[in-house]
């Protein structure tokens, strides 16, 4: 009798629990619960024109409490939100009037209908999210200009680094870069989480953020040095560090601020001495976190005997014990030693796209342009898929020592924007793939099927350039970089 009663008086508690009401809080109802959903899920709130966050929830943000990172319009359907969720649903009404939320409470979705009348154009809901405001992204809204083109605010900051995104209905935006005094723009674009950029406050005082909403463009308006009472205006210069392998940096090896360098006048260096010769080094510059980092691909030249890899690290060894100078400025790398050339055979240097079909170990071999001006390998009519992501090696006895995801200017609307690990990612197709050795980077064409195609021919090509375009000729026909004929 008593686990019948038991078991009844757990049933009953269920019950309750699942049939707690559920209210609309936002915005509109200052998070509060003064608009309960009614038996089936439905809740009619009257609106003005403007951006809501809300969530679903029960009186007490207990065990029914639903959220979601979509915005809604007057065209979304089927909203899917998630229990326990930490972020808020934004809801844009652009007409004044009743507005109709109805919730499925089993498959979690929501569903709002708009009223009828004028629809009035609203700009998005932009603020700055931070380690002065401990990351809010309600705490430092920007108001928008009459014109809805630009949204602006004002922070008070002391002198120092500050760390930050800005939040634009609900989507976390960063750029990975730090704004100072000399370069105070930057554009951000959506990174769910990741890259944090950096404000380098130089003087305490009132800094003015403007956004401009059709370029995704910040910039910072600096206080004047001096013009505020109490204020030293102590300039402040952005640090950076150096890091790597053991090799140079023994226990420290791979921290990201294990050394900081020596800044003059916006040049940082650092000096390795005594380094042992004969030893495999390895190195990176960071902004003393993995935010951001600096390597081979930031060369400013590329010294006999230095080499990168998959990871964008700079390697070498030293044919002599001693010195080894790194410089850096305007986020680009020299590096001066006594560098050790490869002892590799050159018959035993190859050069292989790694990536296609996510094969990176093998690669496929690129051969020899014997009719270009400088030395140059290539790979006609390599057929991409879905998910590859690609990169040109250089293997010493089979041995990966530079990994190249560099992409020449001419050709670099081919290469998408979501890019994996610098590598480089190409819609599904066709390609040429020409590997300049000097230059250390790739000229990409989609492959035409035309004379010039694959360039399996007996006779040898030449390129020549002409306002600034490369062409190629063949058995005295002209082909442009995608293989047609030019007349």
């Amino acid at each position: 009798m008593k686990k019948i009663f038991t078991f009844f008086a757990a049933l009953a508690c269920t019950m309750s629990m699942s049939a707690a009401t559920l209210y609309l809080r936002g915005d509109f109802n200052n998070w509060g619960t003064t608009n309960p959903l009614d038996a089936n899920g439905k809740c009619e709130i009257e609106l003005a024109v403007g951006n809501y966050g809300f969530k679903i929830a029960d009186a007490n943000w207990g065990t029914d409490n639903y959220g979601s990172n979509a915005t809604i319009t007057a065209t979304t359907t089927g909203v899917k939100f998630e229990s326990g969720s930490n972020t808020n649903c934004t809801l844009k009404a652009t007409t004044a009037g009743t507005y109709i939320f109805a919730f499925n409470a089993s498959t979690l979705t929501l569903d709002v209908t708009y009223p009828e009348g004028d629809v009035v154009e609203i700009a998005p809901t932009v603020a700055l999210a931070g380690a002065f405001n401990t990351w809010s992204t309600t705490a430092n809204t920007l108001t928008n200009d009459s014109e809805n083109l630009t949204a602006t605010t004002t922070i008070a900051l002391t002198v120092g680094n500050h760390e930050f995104k800005v939040v634009e209905d609900g989507a976390w935006l960063g750029d990975n870069q730090t704004i100072t005094r000399s370069n105070n723009s930057q554009v951000f674009e959506t990174v769910n989480g990741q890259a944090n950029c950096i404000l380098n406050a130089d003087a305490a005082g009132e800094y003015t953020f403007t956004w401009t909403y059709k370029t995704n463009t910040l910039t910072v308006t600096y206080p004047e040095a001096g013009d505020n009472p109490g204020n030293d205006s102590v300039v402040t210069p952005v640090a950076y560090y150096i890091t790597g392998n053991d090799a140079l940096f023994g226990a420290n090896a791979w921290k990201s601020d294990a050394i900081a360098m020596t800044e003059a006048e916006g040049v940082y260096t650092h000096t390795f001495t005594a380094v042992e010769a004969g030893v495999e080094c390895q190195f990176k510059v960071t902004n003393g976190t993995w935010d951001q980092s600096w390597g081979f691909a930031d060369l400013t030249t590329t010294p006999a005997g230095v080499t990168g890899n998959n990871d964008n690290n700079i390697i070498f060894t030293l044919a002599e014990a001693g010195d080894v100078v790194v410089t850096f400025s305007a986020e680009k790398i020299t590096i001066t030693g006594n560098f050790a050339g490869s002892s590799v055979d050159p018959a035993q240097i190859t050069y292989v796209l790694m990536g296609v079909q996510g094969d990176w170990t093998t690669g496929i071999e690129l051969t020899k342009n014997e009719g270009a001006e400088w030395e140059e390998y290539m790979l006609l009519g390599q057929t991409i898929s879905e998910g590859d992501s690609v990169k040109v090696v250089r293997l010493e006895a089979g041995v990966a020592k530079n990994w190249c995801g560099n992409v020449k200017d001419g050709c670099k609307e081919l290469v998408l924007e979501n890019t994996v690990n610098d590598n480089i990612v190409l819609a599904p197709g066709t390609y040429d793939f020409y590997y300049d050795v000097a230059a250390d980077a790739i000229w990409i064409a989609e492959a035409a099927q035309s004379a010039v195609d694959n360039v399996v021919l007996e006779n040898k090509a030449t390129k020549i350039i002409r306002n600034g375009q490369m062409y190629i000729i063949r058995d005295e026909v002209m082909f442009n970089v995608l293989g047609q004929v030019v007349k």
